[in-house]
């Protein structure tokens, strides 16, 4: 990941940052204090190097000797700088810069830097403000030789020690942000530790401030243990002091540390000496103990001598440390301070990103705790449901029980009861059984019959009102326990006690529960009489009789005379009837008698106890109404809670998105998690069980996958380049808001379901080939689904179907890779915007490139050859097509329905089409070259339309531009040059505008208008083409005003039924004609210029509706105005503006 890519990377994560800041207002609490850092470290001019330490650990001793000069106050007075020194590396200078914090800068000069700066610090000790920083520049001794050629000057910062201000004037929280500032702005960092004293608290106290502000330059954390020089026996081994400083940097939090002990009087002295600098005599005394002893000859005796001071330097130098230090860590930052750079800002990045994950987290952390108390609210509240819910189980278990306690009870009380029903015998026929006297047979059987039937109507009204009594005595309630009806009601009583007892101890934890009636005195059913009708009571009458007698009648006359007369009457006989309704009446009383009984029985045993269920039903139903409305309060707050989680998980779902985005990506690009994975190991779960942004370094070897996999966190996967197979059986798919990295792999696909889908939020591909088996064709090297951003670099994809499919809003860079015999080798569809730059597509079957269904992008710098099309433009998508090279393919470029591409500064070569548009498209065709096509240069066909400008468009074998079918074109100052065929071609109704350009020197003509198309030519150079400038036949239409026709075989010639206007044209030193007209045409010639043309200016086959006016002829020799054709040529000039005057009139 280099500085570049780390910049855009840190501008994504803080644009990433606003945009979920927009959707989180609770984000709006989090800060990048360090990702806002590397943005400013990417503005600095400077590369800080920062020597830290605690006073008297010779901090300004250890500069002073990576300087090789006396410069910086070593004794302990001086030494108390309360500002920061920055040392820019840089030639020498005697002039020392004070820097203040409102960007002014001040000068001190002096013969001796040295001398000025310990003035000025000892000034500065007396000052209360320390509002600026001192700057010097200089080049450190080991580095004497190199130059200043960095990106950023490389800055030695030396720094005061946070409790340098005790017995000063100043207060300690302004030292602390003299300080932090400098820390701040560090880029790397180098703490002094004192040998003798590296236990004192004041080192611990700087660590933390260090780490509160900075803790990440404390990974790696170089430290010089400085003074060893004063080391004694008694101190021990170097190496066991060396590891008891080790531990105590491990008990202050700083594991990981490189220590390096040093004498750094020791450096200094040896390069005063070897400077022979003036300042070394006063560090001679210092120096002398360090000497070796030698014997020396003094007098012919031997005497115990130290070496000179002058021949010391290389034994100083190398006892001192000081040239591991800077090998280590001076020399390799100065030569390598991008490198650093990058280290230091990915160390910084990971450290951002955890700053931010971990307040992000902790937002989530809230968001879970309040989501959990959400859900056991909901918990509650289904657990309060639960108990309502078996609280109506209760009652209808109350209610099914009382059933069943009646239907025992019923069952016990209807065994004891005597059942039987009514009965009673018939009273004798209380009338006399015949009797006569009836003038008529019909009174007589009326009389009959209306006395039996009063007999019979009595007998029934006896029984039923007697039956009535007998059932209306027994089923009156008694004031009395043992009665059927006082327990039916006690029944009833008790069971609803029972379930009120249920609902007092519902109380004690739910509210609103109310209780049930339980008195239930239902009063005894009644029997009510009711008139019953005989069903046989016709059949009885119907057994009366009647007898027929004469009876003798005497009647009187003349006063003594008597006559008898004998007359019929008539008599009724019931005796027959009276037997029969005593046989059957009785039968049909007994009917009647269990009508009554069943009656009875049912309005005891069903209906009473039905009326006492359905009151307890009322009740029961009552108070599981009241517990349901309850539920559904319940359930209502239950809703409630459930939005206020939904929303909650909303704001979780988006931090937990904005985090897999931020925090796997991360990982991946910093390499910060690395798992080293062997062939034999199972690649499979590795990749399952991996940390979320994880890189798996794979050896030498394949590696399989067989089985599908769905990996829902950010992985990356490295191999040794050309030496890491993985073979995929089945699809590897990532999901989520994800992220995935592949470098230096080659996958081989075996199966045709085999393939990578990217379903995730970024990715980066680069060094790795793609290639299938023979028969595993089928899924795409690559899919990229939703809105997935990322590059693909410096990879081959060969022999797929397919070799990366876009879809819906992918944002992909595809730079610098090798397509090669794929059908497709990328496909781009839904809205889909790729940058495809500076790849190589060869030998595609299909299409090299294939866009669709409104995807955009933009492809750059390709080269597309030897394939069926180089670019496929299809279906209402706009690609910016720039600067790319189509040679040898069949089409160069095909264009398709709706499609508005813009073609811009393209080469096109030897394709057998260049570029052929269809389909109601829109190109914008600019500055391309298309040159030496075997058929076309451009097909503009059904419906397309091209706007042209700029182009050049030379020696292609058949014609350089042609356009039929409803085509229009619009072109605008461009070339078409050297063609074997025509310049232009425009037939079949289509409409071309051109406008100032170039048909020069092609084989047939300039351009050619036929079969009812337009053209209108403004500006135009036609020249030196092989048959005419512009030819125009059949039902064409042309318009033509201030070109220049010349040196053509003829400038411009006209057959058919053309309609031609021609202004202001000059057609020039063509070698034939200038104008040759036949057919019947029409139209306007006039103000034209036709000069030095090889035989006629204007050659008419015979007149034609056409107005030649104004127009200028120079002929080369003055004798050929007196040839025939001339002066023929004139008549029906002349005959044409009569016969047009003759149409119009």
């Amino acid at each position: 990941m280099n500085l570049k890519n780390i910049k855009a990377f840190t501008n994504e994560i803080e644009g990433l940052l606003e945009e979920y800041k927009k959707k989180l207002p609770k984000l709006e609490t989090i800060q990048s204090h360090r990702i806002h850092e590397i943005q400013k470290n990417f503005t600095k001019s400077q590369y800080v190097l920062t020597v830290v330490g605690s006073s008297n650990s010779g901090k300004s001793t250890f500069i002073n000797a990576l300087l090789g000069d006396d410069l910086l106050p070593t004794n302990e007075e001086l030494a108390c700088s309360l500002t920061t020194t920055d040392i820019v590396f840089g030639d020498e200078s005697n002039q020392l810069a004070k820097l203040y914090e409102n960007g002014q800068k001040q000068w001190v000069e002096g013969e001796s830097l040295a001398e000025i700066f310990h003035h000025e610090v000892k000034a500065s000790q007396q000052q209360d403000e320390l509002n600026f920083r001192y700057q010097l520049t200089r080049k450190l001794y080991s580095l004497q030789d190199h130059q200043t050629n960095q990106e950023r000057d490389f800055v030695l910062v030396d720094t005061p020690d946070i409790h340098e201000m005790e017995g000063l004037n100043v207060k300690k929280e302004d030292i602390l942000k003299v300080f932090n500032d400098v820390i701040q702005r560090t880029d790397s960092l180098v703490y002094i530790l004192n040998f003798q004293n590296y236990k004192s608290d004041k080192n611990l106290e700087i660590l933390n401030s260090i780490r509160e502000v900075r803790p990440d330059l404390l990974n790696h954390l170089t430290v010089v243990v400085n003074q060893i020089d004063r080391m004694t026996p008694e101190d021990g081994h170097l190496p066991d002091q060396l590891n008891d400083v080790s531990n105590a940097l491990i008990s202050w939090g700083v594991p990981d540390h490189t220590l390096y002990p040093i004498s750094a009087i020791k450096a200094l002295g040896a390069r005063l000496i070897e400077s022979q600098s003036p300042q070394l005599a006063s560090h001679a005394q210092t120096l002398e103990p360090f000497l070796p002893e030698v014997d020396e000859e003094v007098e012919g005796k031997l005497v115990k001598g130290r070496i000179a001071l002058e021949d010391a330097a290389d034994l100083l130098l190398k006892d001192s440390g000081i040239l591991q230090v800077e090998k280590d860590i001076i020399t390799p930052v100065f030569h390598h301070i991008s490198e650093k750079d990058q280290e230091i800002m990915k160390s910084s990045l990971q450290t951002g990103v955890e700053e931010v994950s971990d307040q992000v987290n902790e937002e989530m952390n809230q968001l879970q705790q309040k989501m959990d108390e959400k859900h056991k609210e909901i918990q509650h509240i289904e657990s309060e449901k639960g108990k309502l819910k078996q609280l109506i189980e209760h009652h209808f278990d109350i209610q099914i029980e009382l059933q069943n306690v009646f239907k025992s009870e019923i069952k016990k009380w209807a065994a004891n009861e005597n059942l039987t029903p009514f009965s009673k015998e018939i009273e004798p026929f209380p009338y006399n059984l015949r009797v006569i006297n009836f003038d008529t047979m019909e009174s007589a059987i009326e009389a009959g019959e209306q006395q039996l039937k009063k007999w019979i109507l009595e007998e029934t009204e006896q029984f039923l009102r007697q039956a009535h009594q007998h059932y209306h005595v027994r089923i009156q309630s008694k004031s009395s326990e043992h009665d059927f009806f006082h327990d039916m009601n006690r029944l009833a009583a008790m069971s609803l006690q029972h379930l009120n007892k249920t609902l007092v101890e519902f109380t004690n934890h739910l509210k609103g529960i109310r209780f049930i009636d339980e008195h239930v005195n239902i009063p005894s059913p009644e029997m009510i009489e009711k008139p019953y009708k005989l069903a046989n009571l016709d059949q009885y009458l119907s057994y009366v009789e009647v007898e027929t007698y004469a009876e003798a009648v005497t009647r009187n006359y003349l006063i003594f005379f008597k006559e008898t007369d004998y007359i019929d009457r008539f008599a009724y006989q019931l005796t027959n009837a009276v037997e029969y309704t005593i046989r059957e009446l009785p039968i049909e009383l007994s009917e009647m008698g269990n009508k009554l009984n069943d009656i009875y029985k049912k309005l005891k045993y069903v209906d009473f106890p039905q009326r006492i269920i359905q009151v307890v039903k009322d009740r029961i139903q009552e108070s599981v109404q009241h517990i349901r409305s309850e539920i559904i309060h319940l359930n209502v707050q239950a809703e409630l809670i459930e939005e206020e989680i939904d929303d909650l998980q909303k704001e979780y779902d988006l931090m937990d998105e904005f985090l897999q985005k931020i925090v796997g990506r991360t990982n991946l690009e910093t390499q910060s998690i690395t798992l080293e994975v062997k062939v034999a190991d199972d690649f499979e779960r590795a990749i399952r069980k991996a940390p979320n942004g994880a890189t798996l370094c794979l050896e030498e070897g394949t590696f399989t996958l067989r089985e599908p996999l769905e990996i829902h966190h950010s992985i990356g996967i490295v191999g040794v380049e050309g030496k890491t197979q993985l073979e995929l059986c089945d699809s590897l798919i990532v999901k989520g808001n994800n992220s995935f990295y592949m470098k230096g792999v080659s996958v081989l696909l075996d199966s045709e379901q085999s393939g990578i889908e990217i379903n995730g939020y970024y990715t980066k591909i680069e060094n790795s080939t793609f290639t299938t088996n023979a028969d595993a064709k089928g899924s795409p090297f690559l899919s990229f689904v939703g809105d997935v951003k990322g590059i693909v670099e410096k990879c081959e994809f060969s022999n797929a179907e397919t070799a990366i499919h876009l879809t819906t809003k992918n944002e992909l860079l595809i730079e610098s890779s090798h397509f090669d015999s794929n059908d497709r080798g990328i496909l781009a569809m839904g809205e889909s915007n790729p940058y495809v730059l500076n790849n190589r597509f060869t030998n595609h079957l299909h299409s090299a490139i294939e866009t669709d269904d409104h995807s955009i992008g933009v492809y750059e710098g390709n080269h597309f050859e030897n394939g069926e099309v180089g670019l496929n433009v299809l279906n209402s998508t706009s690609p910016k097509i720039i600067g790319n090279q189509f040679i040898s393919n069949h089409f160069g470029i095909s264009v398709y329905e709706h499609a508005k591409p813009t073609i811009e500064k393209n080469v096109m070569k030897e394709n057998k089409v260049g570029l052929k548009a269809q389909g109601q498209s829109e190109i914008d065709f600019v500055e391309n070259e298309v040159f030496q096509h075997s058929t076309f240069g451009i097909h503009l066909v059904n419906n397309s339309t091209a706007n042209m400008r700029a182009n050049l468009i030379k020696r292609n074998e058949g014609d350089a531009l042609v356009v039929n079918n409803l085509a229009k074109v619009i072109a605008h100052n461009n070339e078409f040059i050297e063609n074997t065929g025509h310049g232009v071609v425009l037939s079949d109704q289509t409409d071309g505008k051109f406008e100032q350009n170039v048909f020069e020197a092609n084989e047939s003509q300039g351009i050619l208008i036929q079969s009812n198309a337009t053209f209108i030519g403004e500006n135009n150079s036609f020249s030196e083409n092989g048959e005419a400038g512009i030819l125009a036949e059949d039902d064409s239409k042309v318009k033509l005003l201030n070109n220049t026709i010349k040196k053509n075989r003829i400038g411009m010639l006209i057959s058919g039924k053309v309609v031609l206007v021609s202004h202001h044209n000059e057609y020039l030193e063509n070698d034939v004609h200038g104008l040759s007209i036949s057919g019947s045409n029409k139209g306007i010639i006039e103000n034209n210029r036709f000069a030095h043309n090889g035989q006629l200016p204007i050659y008419l086959a015979k007149p034609q509706a056409i107005l030649f006016a104004k127009n200028q002829f120079i002929v080369t020799k003055w004798y050929s105005k007196m040839k025939g054709s001339y002066l023929l040529a004139k008549i029906r000039i002349a005959a044409s503006n009569q016969q047009l005057k003759k149409e119009i009139e």
